[in-house]
């Protein structure tokens, strides 16, 4: 926990820094302008800057490895990669713990 809270402070400081261009600022800026775009609200947008991803907390697989011998249960790849986004978008950070953000995630992707 503590390191991903270091990460976290790193990732904002990266995303908030006004003195120089770089790519978390950069990416996390046409992320939130997407989002808005595409109708999310301020507060949802204002999540663009997480970089943390992972399974919900309790979880420890995404899954994958029985889904991708379980062949009859999916038909093209897309689900599969459907299946590990929303198995991995639970977004960590010092204010946000294990909440999924698919939407967020898949523009990391």
């Amino acid at each position: 926990m503590d390191l991903i809270n270091l990460l976290d402070k790193a990732i904002k400081l990266a995303a908030g820094a006004n003195d120089t261009s770089n790519y978390v600022k950069i990416n996390s800026e046409k992320i939130y302008e997407k989002l808005k775009a595409e109708g999310y609200n301020e507060t949802e947008a204002m999540k663009s800057p997480l970089r943390i991803f992972s399974e919900e907390p309790g979880a420890y697989s995404p899954g994958l490895q029985e889904a991708i011998p379980a062949s009859n249960t999916w038909e093209e790849r897309m689900q599969l990669a459907e299946f590990y986004i929303k198995r991995t978008s639970a977004a960590y950070s010092t204010d946000t713990w294990g909440v999924k953000i698919p939407r967020v995630f898949e523009e990391k992707s």
